[in-house]
């Protein structure tokens, strides 16, 4: 027996209600249907936000191990430009002081662009 039209399910769930009976057996079985798909899209949400959440998660912890791996070599760098720049301060006293090789050095440098930046007056060292 094939199941009535769905205007008529609508129109028996309508008389039933207003009788105050329970609903004739198609009409459960669509409000079954309609249960059933609600559930299946709410799972499938569920799994798709799990599945993003996880994955988000992954990213994280892999950008983390390479932050880490990296940190030894971005503290190596910055004690190598402290230690560069030491030396090159070093260089520009010795030039303002007359030596000729380190004026010879810094005119080096100034012909291709680099300049040395002033050192640092340290007022406690003195």
């Amino acid at each position: 027996m094939s199941e009535p039209p769905r205007d008529s399910v609508l129109r028996a769930l309508s008389q039933a209600a207003a009788a105050g009976e329970r609903p004739p057996r198609a009409a459960r079985h669509l409000g079954q249907g309609q249960q059933a798909l609600t559930v299946c899209m709410a799972l499938a949400l569920l799994a798709w936000f799990g599945t993003n959440l996880w994955q988000r998660w992954e990213d994280r912890t892999q950008l983390l191990a390479a932050r880490q791996s990296q940190e030894p070599l971005v503290n190596n760098a910055a004690k190598l430009r402290a230690s560069l720049d030491a030396l090159a301060a070093d260089t520009r006293r010795l030039a303002e002081a007359g030596n000729p090789q380190a004026q010879s050095l810094v005119a080096a440098l100034q012909q291709r662009g680099i300049t040395i930046a002033a050192p640092a007056v340290n007022p406690t060292s003195r």
